[in-house]
């Protein structure tokens, strides 16, 4: 196996409990709109709060063991990354909460980028061959 800088390491691990936090604080902060929304969106507002706590357990999976999931780190660059990149291009009406989903999950997909290669995220796939 390929040597992982402890430097490195630690960094990649700190991003990702930060992500970590940030979706859990996140959860919190959007119970209320799951209450008051409307019947219209209340479905919506609940997947996006139970996506808090998926995405919470992700980040922190990864952050304890960076190399260990093939796969997960790819799945949750690719939402983070296609939901920065979709939102933009399909609404038209953008307001500022939209676009701060947008920009949040910019940002998100960058620093999953940033950890993975700073953990050496790839080397996962290296566990399915054994």
């Amino acid at each position: 196996m390929k040597q992982v800088s402890l430097l490195n390491d630690r960094i990649g691990k700190i991003l990702l409990l930060l992500c970590t936090i940030g979706a859990f604080v996140s959860f919190f902060l959007n119970i209320e709109n799951v209450a008051s929304a409307d019947t219209s969106t209340k479905v919506v507002e609940i997947w996006r709060l139970y996506g808090f706590i998926i995405f919470t357990g992700l980040f922190l999976l990864l952050a304890i063991y960076p190399r260990r999931y093939a796969g997960i780190w790819e799945l949750v660059f690719f939402h983070k990354a296609a939901v920065s990149v979709t939102i933009p291009l399909l609404i038209q009406h953008k307001t500022p909460d939209i676009l701060s989903v947008a920009i949040t999950d910019g940002i998100l997909a960058v620093i999953v980028l940033i950890a993975y290669f700073l953990t050496k995220g790839y080397l996962a796939w290296g566990t399915l061959r054994k």
